[in-house]
């Protein structure tokens, strides 16, 4: 994968983003950070459809966004548009 700058990840409105336990999905960038540990993160809105098609769920329930953050070296591609 490509490593983006922070200049380049903070320009983009979103970002296709690559974590093991998650698969591939889709991010709305909000912002870039750094943590107490050195590292930069992309924080942003995720569609999450946890729940869907459960029993204790209203029928017409499609899943919400989630405030989520990943580090950057996870970013596949960004989105520009």
């Amino acid at each position: 994968m490509k490593k983006y700058t922070c200049s380049e990840i903070r320009k983009a409105k979103g970002a296709i983003i690559v974590y093991p336990t998650m698969g591939t999905l889709y991010m709305q960038i909000k912002d870039v950070v750094k943590a107490d540990d050195g590292k930069w993160y992309v924080e942003g809105l995720v569609w999450n459809e946890t729940g869907y098609y459960q029993y204790n769920m209203p029928e017409d329930y499609h899943g919400e966004y989630e405030y989520m953050s990943f580090p950057i070296s996870c970013i596949k591609s960004l989105d520009f548009n």
